[in-house]
């Protein structure tokens, strides 16, 4: 059964799979193939070349994020709605391979799927699912060598993904430390606004909820004046309660999802920017 919808928040949505790959499709993968986002999909245009092509794909696994990430199916659509490279990169999970060796971000528990998975096609981004979530595709080892695994070098460091023998400053090797600094640099920026329009959702959530509070608040206290003046309570008077306590609970579940969403990705904008300084620091 398709989800209900209250003012486009999911009322409903299937249980989230965390912990071991599953490798069949399942009801999320049924869900996603709707593409219920806006900015995926509006009326039949879908809004990427490259999303196109992976929705025409066979689903060889149902999403499976890392039980770590402590995720609620609520909160996850919220944030997969906010940008088209996160139901990109789900799709990517849905449909790519297992990379034989994984990226470095995967190796060390990192990313919000379990599993490290990229697709093939000529054309398209190489990067992992785990990386492209979030606009996060530059920074994956397997995009930025070609490859599915760094480049090794005996006694060899790594300054700002390129690996050095001592430090080398050869123009090829100081662009690429350029090109590099600056594609961290714009996911960060990139991800502002998608933290503004958030934030918004968020604070018009909590508004709403006030609203229902309020509202409730007002139909109790017409009750309590009717008992007081020993008038019987009305069928009408009764509905009115019920409806306001199913708003407040409708607004609170907005508040929290919204609430998760946003924090979700301060953290995700903190962990790019822990990620700048370690690297260039």
């Amino acid at each position: 059964m398709d989800p209900e919808s209250i003012l486009g928040i999911p009322f409903s949505l299937p249980t989230l799979k965390t912990g071991d790959p599953v490798p069949e499709a399942g009801p999320w993968s049924k869900y996603i193939q709707r593409l219920p986002w806006s900015v995926a999909k509006e009326g039949e245009l879908i809004k990427s070349v490259f999303l196109k092509f992976l929705i025409g794909q066979e689903k060889k696994r149902e999403p499976v994020v890392r039980p770590t990430m402590g995720l609620q199916p609520e909160r996850w659509n919220e944030d997969l709605g906010s940008n088209i490279q996160n139901v990109e990169a789900l799709f990517i999970q849905m449909v790519g391979r297992e990379a034989s060796v994984r990226c470095d971000h995967c190796l060390v528990g990192r990313g919000i799927f379990a599993l490290c998975v990229v697709v093939d096609e000529p054309g398209f981004p190489k990067c992992c699912g785990n990386c492209m979530y979030g606009g996060k595709g530059t920074k994956c080892t397997i995009l930025q060598h070609g490859q599915t695994q760094p480049v090794s070098v005996p006694n060899a460091g790594v300054y700002g993904g390129v690996p050095t023998t001592g430090m080398q400053t050869s123009s090829a090797a100081a662009a690429r430390l350029r090109a590099d600094i600056a594609a961290s640099l714009d996911r960060v920026i990139t991800q502002l606004p998608q933290l503004s329009t958030l934030q918004e959702r968020q604070a018009t959530a909590v508004a709403d909820h006030q609203s229902a509070a309020e509202n409730a608040s007002s139909a109790l206290q017409a009750v309590e004046s009717r008992v007081d003046r020993s008038l019987p309570v009305r069928y009408i008077d009764v509905v009115r309660i019920r409806n306001s306590i199913q708003a407040m609970t409708r607004t609170a579940s907005r508040v929290k999802s919204t609430s998760e969403a946003v924090a979700f990705q301060q953290d995700g904008i903190k962990e790019d920017v822990e990620d700048l300084r370690a690297r260039y620091a």
